[in-house]
């Protein structure tokens, strides 16, 4: 990794008269609306046409008629497939706006009753998504779905799988260079609209799903939540065509792809830890961009060795699938609720994804 590919910032490193900090948290949840739906890699290949069952079945057996025969072959295909990516995702019926302003108003319901926040104080609202709405942008659906009637400007930012925590870092630096004191982040996906499920080996990875954040600016240094962040690219030598979004839907080189995991992204990890002011063992969470259970699973027994000296928690998401720009900020809101995260408790989060990218951010709530 070259030092000058990298955006690194140590923030106690940096002049401000504004302090950032995370003042709400919301996510989606099955129970928010009737339009969510857990589905199990059994009903999804399931519910699929003839021709997919045909390419579980094999060629050859496609003779067999015997309708519980052909559903076990099924069944051991969704068993196999459910232990490399998910057992269970998420499914929402509905548009991405609209997942995105459910997460929008349950940020901003924890900020009114907890603190007394005004939403008119909004000073801007930024949408991060692969999935959304092209133009205009995400956010200013959010803001048209919140029924803001204010002057809060609004954009989207996209990085694939690291977009959450890019759009996070923008507001950051809205309020952290004085032009904004209220910033209202929303990362929201239907990412299981990324490929055709007729694709049922690359379609049964996603889910749909949603976060929201809203930071906040403070006179008090003591408020400041955010303490480091780092972002990477690798575009070269081919890695674009590790993961595309062509004219038939989402494309990945799953090897390729894990193997910059298990690479690259714990490259990045060991070399920012002495950047960031921390010893691994000071940080009490790590929370990573949620994929396949089989790449998951490796990045954390890579972590694991690397960092035997760390005694905090790694987070994992369950019934989601990989919901893409809003994994990390999901699982972050639904660890706080729950919590099993508490404010003051340095995490470092990790998303990464096409590009191909990181994104390392050290903070607490």
């Amino acid at each position: 990794m070259n030092k000058e590919e990298v955006v690194r910032l140590n923030v106690k490193n940096i002049e401000s008269h504004s302090y950032c900090h995370i003042l709400a948290l919301g996510n989606t949840e099955h129970s928010d609306s009737d339009k969510f739906k857990i589905v199990s890699q059994y009903d999804f290949i399931k519910s699929l046409k003839t021709e997919t069952q045909r390419s579980i079945i094999g060629d050859n057996d496609f003779f067999i008629k015997d309708p519980s025969v052909i559903d076990q072959k099924i069944r051991e295909a969704a068993d196999v497939w459910g232990e490399m990516v998910s057992v269970n995702r998420t499914f929402f019926d509905g548009d991405v706006t609209e997942l995105a302003t459910i997460a929008a108003r349950k940020c901003l319901s924890d900020a009114v009753s907890n603190f007394g926040f005004d939403v008119n104080d909004i000073d801007a609202i930024i949408g991060a998504t692969n999935t959304g709405p092209g133009y205009p942008s995400l956010a200013d659906f959010v803001k048209e779905g919140l029924n803001l009637r204010n002057e809060a400007m609004c954009f989207d930012v996209t990085e694939a799988c690291v977009a959450g925590s890019v759009a996070v870092f923008q507001g950051w630096s809205l309020i952290r260079s004085g032009a904004c004191r209220n910033v209202l982040v929303v990362a929201s996906e239907k990412a299981t609209t990324l490929t055709d499920k007729e694709n049922w080996q690359g379609s049964n990875l996603f889910g749909d799903g949603s976060f929201a954040m809203l930071l906040t600016a403070s006179n008090n240094p003591q408020d400041e939540s955010f303490d480091y962040f780092e972002f990477n690219s690798f575009p070269h030598d081919g890695n674009l065509k590790h993961i595309q979004k062509t004219e038939t839907g989402f494309v990945q080189v799953g090897k390729k792809v894990h193997i910059f995991v298990i690479r690259d992204v714990v490259n990045a990890l060991k070399m920012c830890i002495p950047e960031t002011g921390y010893k691994i063992e000071d940080i009490k969470h790590l929370l990573f961009h949620q994929p396949s259970n089989k790449t998951i699973s490796s990045l954390i027994e890579q972590v694991s060795s690397m960092w035997s000296n760390f005694d905090g928690k790694i987070h994992r998401g369950d019934s989601l699938g990989n919901i893409s720009s809003a994994s990390f900020g999901h699982l972050l809101s639904t660890k706080y609720h729950s919590g099993e995260i508490k404010q003051g408790e340095p995490i470092l989060s990790c998303t990464f994804g096409a590009g191909l990218s990181v994104g390392i951010i050290v903070f607490k709530l």
